[in-house]
């Protein structure tokens, strides 16, 4: 057996991956974490002790949650105190009625990406860990976040299957450009400018460019399959993230802001972008 002295916030003490132990009388504290035979966890803080892993007789333990979808496990993760990373608020714990319905979207949206992006599907099964829940900004519109950081985890508020689809392509995107950008030099920082995008009314540096491109090249490719199959409003937005993509890559390479292996990726870009229909 083994224990570890851990220490408690607000009276949380949350366990990555697993989930989190209630502890309101710990407040900012410290509580005892005993590792017992085959793994089994209790955590004790002073005449408390909790069982962690124990379904549905623990008020204290909240496990974290999973969305499972044939091939594909991830995390439904709303209890980390780490996941509010994102330009949007991240939601509080969930209720059981909204996490069956996060399950249910994200087994349909993942159907969905496998049957029209089965390349961006191999990609996220490789690398998706987590799907953090969002707060709404109140625009209505369906809204999603990657953080530099956090890699495998995209957050996103809840939506429909479809677009459930297209938002975590988008954001695993951004996800692997964060990668490529930790282990290469993409962007010649002696030049800077700024370069007009059509997603975005302000000019933007080209690392934003860079990331812009290789997200909005992925979403038009969804959404160029879906004109293909004929689904209504399908043509006039994959036109729209195409000619933004294509004009982007354009203005791009007009600026001179990359590095010779930052220019190999756009011109890869460009090639796939090139081929699709107008």
């Amino acid at each position: 057996p083994l224990r570890l002295a851990v220490p408690v916030r607000a009276g949380r003490l949350h366990l990555p991956t697993a989930g989190t132990v209630l502890l309101p009388e710990v407040g900012d504290g410290t509580a005892e974490v005993h590792v017992g035979p085959g793994g089994s966890l209790r955590v004790t803080a002073g005449e408390v002790t909790v069982r962690v892993g124990t379904a549905g007789d623990e008020p204290r333990w909240q496990p974290t949650r999973t969305l499972a979808a044939d091939d594909l496990t991830v995390l439904l993760e709303d209890g980390d105190p780490h996941r509010d990373c994102h330009r949007l608020p991240a939601a509080g714990r969930l209720d059981d009625a909204t996490a069956a319905r996060w399950a249910t979207t994200f087994a349909a949206a993942w159907s969905t990406v496998r049957d029209e992006t089965p390349g961006h599907a191999e990609e996220l099964r490789a690398g998706l860990r987590a799907l953090v829940p969002l707060r709404r900004s109140g625009a209505g519109a369906s809204e999603a976040s990657t953080a530099r950081q956090a890699f495998g985890g995209v957050a996103a508020t809840e939506t429909d299957a479809g677009s459930l689809a297209v938002l975590l392509v988008h954001e695993f995107q951004h996800s692997k450009m964060n990668a490529l950008l930790d282990l290469y030099d993409l962007v010649d920082g002696t030049r800077p400018a700024g370069i007009t995008v059509g997603w975005r009314p302000d000019p933007r540096p080209p690392e934003a460019v860079l990331h812009g491109i290789y997200a909005h090249a992925a979403v038009a490719d969804i959404w160029r399959v879906r004109a293909d199959r004929q689904v209504d409003g399908a043509q006039a937005v994959y036109r729209r993230y195409r000619d933004w993509t294509a004009e982007a890559i354009g203005a791009l390479e007009r600026a001179d802001a990359l590095t010779p292996v930052g220019s190999r990726l756009l011109r890869q870009v460009a090639h796939s972008v090139a081929r699709w229909p107008s």
